[in-house]
């Protein structure tokens, strides 16, 4: 059995957000000037606080005490929350100026159009669900299982992911050089599996909650309340079942298991899955990889289930994909915010960021454009090449590395391939025509186009270049793909307080540095060491090497396992073991980029304060983690058991306690908490 949970795991990030979250824009600024840079810096500190005790509270305490979470936030982290709201400020002023100046462009003018009929508020109540009718209508006719699978097909295209996620990604499994397509239990709109597999005291609530608001949306939708009580009750088995096999919380399966060739005329037969595939509307597809073990178990749930139950899943679950465009009467009853009590937020923000996520690489497109993304991305190149150069060296210095496993190491290193800002060759978006009115049938219109765009890729030779189907590089984040050896650096956390031409070296490798060598290690972590240069499965390290690997991956389960949680409890070492690597040694490689520049480009130093370059360097790290957040949801998060991350400050008081350096730059006394006698490193 392969140690990797599913497909959902070939891409690590460097922050994850949950379904169930929402964005987070305010209004955080700073400006470029030496001053305003070093005051911010400063500000944010809480010189009070004693950086070998607890750097977290020194570096972030200055912020986290002065910070208001505003009243539609779940939470804060400074320096992504920042990027976001620089971000979402400027798409807000270029939808606006798209909607009144198209210019002939045609990508403006889909922009403009699709963004004026989510600010239409008035017109979208008027319009109803009329756009879903015609879906609903077909719902009523089914007949029979094989009726519902086409439907549930259908469905599909529309973003509507029911009993299947899609995923068309290289088959790196079987040595084969194509895109091939992966089926995953579908986990849209699910939010979190914990709430149908666990009985904790949230759990329970949410669960409680969500059949309460399946039973509501039922009932809008004509239905009695005693059917729509009993039809509630089936989805519940029907998304236990989901959520059993879930990529991101279901069964850990391994890769052995999940990723299985499976061609359409050998497929299960306790179901006729074929309908499925002629709902989605393609012959071309004729192999797909998923777990044999979840098609099995769907199925036996699925024909437990009348036929009116299924029609009732297929009901709710249209609605529910859509419910976020729907007038007030279907939002309000029971969506997640309600529960954690948040308000809604400004209509603008909504428009903003729902056009950027629907038309990802046409707003993403407009947004590097009008900030000349391609200055900094010299920039971004250099911070890859010193953090690449860095990693061989320590491969070279790595002690418990055998030969061969340090030649497939440094030969992996040498074959990344670093993604930056934006794709080079951009969607065409031609064939798609967006309204200024009707704003549920544009989303429509989108999610369709999406499937599409997808969906082209399977079959097709693997291009190691390409980016992702419709991208979104407005995003603020980055991801490693291990099925392509490479990573992707999104334009939107190319900016400031991550990246500037404005900053001394220490902040930018503090910054986007650290975030190139977080992204890098997770090629090497315990995952990533089982594929190889190419992005193929295979063994990366000797038997040897992997046992002396798994040795000292323990010592940071146990590090972190020692961390109390914000719910009471202890951190999941095992869980966060991934990006705890990802944290400890890449800050540990950012750390050693950062010098081999500091020695090749003297003279770029901006004096922060009494802060050395050095401590400005770990500084910087630190301060893009300071975070603020509302109790309960905190409480919450940090309580799942799919959730891959420690709170925020152990991912800076966790890796510094782990480096040397860190305690040189701030002369920790031997010791102390932030410079501990045993130090974990892998790499």
């Amino acid at each position: 059995m392969l140690p990797i949970d599913s497909l959902a795991f070939f891409k690590r990030s460097l922050t994850l957000t949950a379904a169930i979250l929402f964005a987070f824009p305010v209004n955080i600024s700073w400006a470029a000037s030496s001053d305003d840079i070093a005051s911010e810096v400063l500000s944010t500190l809480d010189e009070k606080a004693d950086p070998c005790n607890d750097f977290y509270r020194y570096a972030c305490g200055g912020w986290t005490n002065s910070y208001t979470l505003p009243a539609d936030e779940a939470d804060a982290t400074k320096g992504f929350t920042a990027a976001r709201s620089d971000i979402q400020g400027k798409l807000l002023i270029l939808l606006q100026d798209a909607n009144t100046h198209p210019q002939g462009n045609p990508d403006r003018l889909q922009m403009g159009n699709y963004f004026a009929s989510c600010m239409d508020q008035t017109g979208a109540e008027q319009e109803g669900i009329n756009a879903l009718k015609p879906y609903l209508q077909a719902i009523d006719k089914i007949t029979d299982a094989d009726g519902f699978l086409r439907m549930a097909g259908q469905l599909n295209t529309l973003g509507a992911a029911k009993l299947f996620s899609f995923s068309v990604a290289p088959d790196g499994f079987f040595g084969s050089n194509r895109n091939t397509l992966y089926l995953d239990a579908s986990e849209e709109g699910l939010s979190d599996g914990d709430i149908f597999l666990k009985n904790d005291k949230f759990s329970k609530e949410l669960r409680k909650f969500r059949q309460n608001h399946v039973k509501t949306v039922l009932v809008q939708l004509g239905e009695a309340p005693v059917d729509a009580q009993r039809h509630a009750i089936s989805i519940l088995q029907i998304e236990t079942t989901l959520a059993r096999y879930g990529s991101t919380w279901g069964k850990s399966t391994g890769l052995a298991r999940v990723h299985n060739p499976v061609y359409l005329s050998r497929i299960d037969s306790s179901m006729n899955w074929n309908a499925f595939f002629t709902g989605l509307g393609s012959n071309s597809i004729q192999d797909v990889i998923i777990d044999p073990g979840f098609l099995r178990e769907l199925g036996k749930t699925l024909k437990r289930q009348s036929v009116a139950n299924l029609k009732a899943y297929l009901r709710w679950g249209l609605i529910n994909v859509f419910q976020s465009h729907l007038p007030e009467n279907f939002r309000s009853p029971g969506g997640s915010r309600n529960y954690f009590g948040l308000q809604d937020k400004p209509r603008w923000k909504t428009c903003v960021d729902d056009t950027s996520a629907q038309l990802g690489e046409m707003v993403g497109k407009a947004l590097v454009e009008s900030e000349q993304t391609d200055r900094i991305i010299p920039l971004a190149t250099n911070l890859v090449s010193q953090v690449e150069s860095g990693f061989s060296g320590l491969v070279d210095e790595t002690g418990w590395l055998d030969e061969p496993s340090r030649t497939n190491a440094k030969a992996k290193v040498s074959a990344i391939t670093a993604q930056l800002g934006y794709p080079k060759n951009w969607a065409d978006y031609s064939s798609l025509t967006l309204s200024s009115g009707h704003y549920l049938e544009n989303v429509i219109l989108a999610k369709q186009f999406a499937f599409r765009h997808l969906l082209e890729r399977y079959g097709a030779p693997i291009d190691r270049n390409a980016w992702e189907p419709l991208e979104e590089p407005q995003v603020v984040n980055a991801y490693y793909y291990v099925l392509k050896n490479q990573f992707t650096i999104l334009a939107g956390i190319m900016r400031q307080p991550f990246l500037s031409l404005d900053y001394p070296l220490a902040m930018n490798y503090g910054g986007l540095g650290s975030v190139i060598a977080h992204e890098t290690i997770h090629g090497f972590d315990s995952n990533g060491r089982h594929f190889l240069a190419n992005g193929n499965y295979g063994q990366l390290l000797s038997t040897t090497s992997n046992k002396l690997y798994d040795e000292r991956a323990q010592c940071l389960v146990k590090q972190y396992s020692s961390y109390p949680s914000v719910n009471g409890k202890k951190i999941n070492g095992k869980t966060t073991l991934r990006e705890n690597t990802a944290d400890s040694d890449g800050l540990r490689l950012a750390y050693r980029a950062f010098e081999m520049a500091a020695k090749s480009q003297s003279g770029q130093s901006l004096p922060v304060g009494s802060l050395t370059p050095e401590q400005l360097f770990f500084v910087s790290f630190a301060q893009h983690f300071c975070s603020v957040g509302q109790a309960k949801w905190q409480q919450y998060l940090y309580s799942r058991s799919w959730y891959r991350y420690p709170p925020y400050s152990y991912r800076v008081n966790g890796p510094v306690s782990n480096s040397p350096e860190f305690a040189q730059a701030f002369q920790c006394r031997a010791g102390t908490k932030m410079n501990p006698a045993k130090k974990c490193q892998i790499w």
